[in-house]
């Protein structure tokens, strides 16, 4: 569920490397974007389908990109741009690895995120009608059960 995190982080490095002829960032970001390249080609799939793709693909690649991982965090400053993603990214590396044991599971958060947005920026504002009464949390849990709804009804293998 950290692809869009380990993509930002990424492309971040990438930007910051790119003046200096970076090349780790790059490989970097090559793992990111082949994995988000894997996902794109089982979008159309069966879970059951993506499941299997992933084993067969995605799995391996992860292999590779933990042992690039714990090469470059040997050869690379940890408070740099580039060792602060890599240690994100192990410490993070149990969780990356959730998305391979259910071929319902994105790779990334996105949509989560997106629905949880306009919550997220009402509740700081304190923006919501209720929210002068300190009823603010039940529009959102209803607002989330509709969403729960609607995508159990158009994602009937979710």
């Amino acid at each position: 569920m950290l692809g869009a995190s380990l993509s930002r982080l990424s492309v971040s490095c990438l930007l910051w490397n790119v003046k200096k002829g970076g090349s780790a960032a790059h490989q970097g970001l090559a793992f990111c974007d082949a994995l988000f390249k894997i996902e794109r080609d089982l979008h159309d799939v069966t879970s059951e389908e993506r499941f299997a793709g992933r084993q067969e693909r995605s799995k391996p690649l992860l292999e590779q990109f933990h042992a690039w991982l714990d090469m470059m965090s040997e050869r690379t400053l940890p408070k740099s741009a580039l060792g602060s993603a890599i240690t994100y990214c192990r410490k993070q590396w149990r969780k990356l690895l959730g998305f391979l044991l259910d071929g319902r599971l994105e790779l990334d958060n996105n949509r989560s995120e997106r629905s949880i947005k306009p919550f997220v920026i009402g509740r700081k504002t304190g923006s919501s009608p209720m929210h002068s009464v300190g009823l603010a949390p039940a529009p959102s849990y209803i607002a989330s059960l509709r969403l729960l709804r609607k995508m159990d009804s158009t994602h009937s293998d979710i």
